[in-house]
């Protein structure tokens, strides 16, 4: 999964290639998936099956990352260091999310924000926080 497709079946760590191997430890290792590396996919519940694919997403420096509903099914602890994680991300990344709504952990990280309703594409002001 950390390096390709799966269909559920397969399990999060399958012997990569050699020069992937130090990168494969890695990942596993900042999102603490060392306890689901041996176990099938399919048998994993909504929020670790959400932690291998931004696991997934981590393995290599991207232009884009598209994350969708990517704070669902995480617990508040997990939640921070995906905060963390998208906030260290290149300054030449962009991060698109989508979900329903605007949860407050997206817009925290949002430099611009649209949003589709009945079809229609607007862009909305983000109010910058009080530091």
């Amino acid at each position: 999964l950390l390096l390709g497709h799966s269909d559920g079946d397969d399990f999060l760590y399958r012997d990569p290639a050699p020069q992937d191997i130090h990168r494969v430890d890695a990942v596993i290792g900042r999102w603490h998936l060392q306890a689901l590396a041996s176990r099938k996919l399919k048998t994993m519940s909504l929020g670790e099956m959400r932690l291998a694919a931004i696991a997934r997403a981590d393995m290599f420096e991207r232009r884009l990352y598209l994350l969708d509903e990517v704070f669902n099914s995480l617990s508040d602890r997990i939640a921070g260091e995906v905060i963390s994680w998208i906030s260290g991300l290149s300054p030449s990344a962009a991060v698109l999310f989508t979900g329903h709504g605007a949860p407050a952990r997206q817009l925290q990280l949002a430099t611009r924000t649209w949003q589709v309703r009945s079809g229609v594409v607007t862009e909305f002001e983000i109010v910058p926080r009080a530091q």
